[in-house]
């Protein structure tokens, strides 16, 4: 089982969120939950955000994209949170299988690769409402402080597996 190797993307995010912007509501092993000022309960997620839009390729395309070939998520692996007095410090890894041989990884930005165009996307941090979570959709639209950062690498299918869990 050990000798099958799947292709995973992780990205390992590290956000500071103002207290005097957010106050976190809930939260456990793979989760956190927080509201803003204008009482939206929102929590980190990832956002991949298309590049190269033109009239005749719109962001749909992009979108649809994603959640073809990626299902237009990417799965919460750890995540840990750290409080002081003004700030609450999310440190997230995610994980999304990457089996396609169109798509690749060049440090923040992914790009696909099809016969007819090439997709490329920004892959940011984002805030998405609880009800909405897909990384091609960046709703909220709100900007947070943090770090970002994004690698592929084989995985034996024992360990891929349990990514899942």
């Amino acid at each position: 089982m050990n000798d099958v190797l799947c292709k995973v993307i992780y990205f390992d995010q590290h956000l500071v969120f103002k207290k005097s912007l957010y106050e976190k509501v809930s939260h456990d092993e793979l989760s956190v939950v927080f509201r803003t000022n204008e009482n939206v309960l929102c929590h980190p997620y990832i956002y991949f955000r298309p590049i190269n839009v033109t009239d005749v390729i719109k962001e749909y395309e992009f979108t649809e994209l994603i959640f073809e070939c990626y299902e237009g998520h990417a799965h919460v692996v750890s995540q840990s949170v750290e409080e002081n007095d003004d700030e609450v410090h999310i440190v997230t890894r995610y994980f999304m299988p990457h089996d396609d041989e169109l798509g690749s990884l060049r440090g923040n930005k992914f790009i696909y690769q099809t016969d007819d165009y090439t997709f490329e996307y920004q892959i940011e941090s984002s805030l998405v409402p609880l009800d909405r979570i897909c990384t091609p959709l960046n709703p909220l639209g709100l900007s947070i402080e943090g770090t970002l950062k994004c690698w592929v690498v084989e995985e034996p299918l024992d360990t891929y597996l349990s990514l899942y869990r």
